[in-house]
């Protein structure tokens, strides 16, 4: 009985051979054309993961986004930017020099909010909430109160610009949410 069993297998791995099957995939049972099929299939599937992540992921963003600004920012949003107002031409003289030295200053200041731009220009009839001679006297007055060397020193403009910022922001703090959130000087001349 042994005998019939090895010449049944030896026989089918013959047939096998002139089938043009290799012999361990004819045990398990897995033909050329289950291997192929398996390989397609495998390609297929990762062509469609690399097309449909980028899709996927797209939604997914789009989801996630707010809908509101769908359309641009809001003329009220481009309002609330960061804004630099200029002004020019400050000359006052330097405290404790007898009148014999001046300053010459351009002042730029950086407010959070440009709704606050209405604060910087002059008072009229339609802008009743101008201030830009108390802001204008005050920046004066700070300048003027310097000395030579507090205008002149390693950190002066700093400092200065600091004092002014303070001080700007103590006056407008009542009137507006925004602050002025730095102060440069273009400008900065001593004689």
């Amino acid at each position: 009985m042994a005998d019939k069993d090895k010449n049944k297998d030896s026989k089918e791995k013959e047939d096998v051979k002139e089938a043009g099957q290799d012999p361990a995939q004819a045990e398990a049972g897995a033909g050329p054309d289950k291997t192929k099929t398996v390989v397609m299939l495998l390609i297929v599937l990762s062509i469609l993961v690399m097309i449909l992540t980028p899709i996927i992921t797209i939604f997914a963003i789009r989801a996630i986004m707010p809908k509101d600004n769908a359309e641009g920012p809001k003329p009220e949003e481009l309002n609330k930017k960061i804004t630099e107002i200029p002004l020019t031409d400050f000359k006052c003289n330097i405290g404790q020099t007898q009148g014999t030295r001046y300053a010459q200053i351009d002042v730029v200041v950086e407010v959070s909010d440009g709704s606050m731009k209405k604060f910087f220009e002059s008072k009229t009839q339609e802008n009743l909430d101008g201030m830009l001679n108390k802001i204008r006297s005050a920046i004066l007055n700070i300048i003027s109160d310097k000395t030579l060397d507090g205008l002149l020193s390693k950190d002066a403009k700093a400092m200065l610009a600091k004092e002014i910022k303070s001080d700007l922001n103590e006056m407008l703090q009542k009137k507006t949410d925004g602050v002025v959130t730095e102060v440069y000087f273009p400008k900065f001349l001593v004689q």
